[in-house]
């Protein structure tokens, strides 16, 4: 696990978000090894939308790397304090799934999409107006209108072969741990075979953030959402939360990108986003 401080690039004069390795001089070789792997995938990673690093070093035996300051919350953190109608929920995730789709177009997986790890950033490009006009929009602008979701934390991304039907074998550890948050993981990635993952591993996880933000809570909660017969209950739940809401445009894409088999996913994220409810 990394712990991020707010830090100052000397010689650039900005401010930087500065990650290390939270067990400090004590991290195993794995740790470091994985830290350097999730700092040079997200080096290779050049999109608006995913938080971009600058600089990767050691110092006294502290690893770490510098990325965008994202003076902004995680999507979990304001869906918490402020709705999302189902339009505006669409319009974030078609924009984080186009952002995905770039990643995959360089052969990197993220495997852990959730809406923590979806930072909400002021955009800086919109034009500015004048105080008469702030004023009139603002009673009708909600808290999302001006932000723009920045994609970050690739500690558990994973290299595959951009080839149709192409996978990346694994989302467990040789110890046999599952790497990746249940509540968004799909059933390939939390299984115990070492089921195979793919862009349709990004798909399920992106219905899971699609299904929070309308709904206000993750679709799976618990300790084994993979199990079968918890799972059927809960899946049981998830439908009836989603029929009893105000959401049902979403819930065809939701259920279609959370389907159970992988093969029935839509793995091109490119087709998905143009077919976004609400957008």
């Amino acid at each position: 696990m990394g712990v991020v401080y707010k830090a100052r690039q000397v010689r650039l004069n900005r401010l930087v978000a500065l990650k290390m390795i939270l067990a400090g001089q004590l991290a195993s070789a794995t740790d470091v090894q994985r830290f350097y792997a999730e700092a040079q995938t997200a080096a290779n990673l050049q999109h608006p939308n995913i938080v971009a690093i600058h600089e990767v070093g050691e110092h006294k035996g502290q690893h770490y790397f510098s990325m965008d300051l994202v003076e902004g919350k995680s999507l979990a953190a304001l869906t918490r304090e402020h709705p999302l109608t189902p339009t505006k929920a669409a319009e974030i995730v078609k924009t984080v799934a186009e952002a995905i789709h770039y990643a995959h177009q360089k052969g990197e997986l993220h495997r852990d999409l959730k809406p923590a790890n979806i930072l909400m950033q002021e955009n800086k490009t919109q034009i500015t107006q004048t105080n008469a006009e702030q004023n009139l929009r603002e009673s009708a602008k909600s808290a999302f209108d001006s932000l723009v979701p920045r994609i970050t934390d690739f500690g558990l991304a994973k290299q595959f072969h951009d080839e149709p039907g192409a996978l990346a074998t694994g989302g467990l550890t040789a110890t046999g741990a599952v790497l990746g948050t249940p509540s968004y993981m799909p059933p390939e990635q939390a299984s115990a075979d070492r089921g195979a993952v793919g862009p349709a591993t990004a798909v399920y996880s992106l219905g899971a953030v699609l299904y929070e933000l309308v709904t206000g809570r993750p679709p799976f909660q618990g300790p084994t959402p993979h199990d079968k017969r918890y799972t059927q209950r809960q899946w049981l739940r998830m439908w009836n939360s989603l029929a009893m809401g105000t959401v049902a445009p979403s819930s065809f894409a939701i259920a279609r990108a959370m389907s159970w088999s992988f093969m029935s996913r839509d793995g091109s994220l490119s087709a998905r986003t143009a077919r976004m409810p609400g957008c």
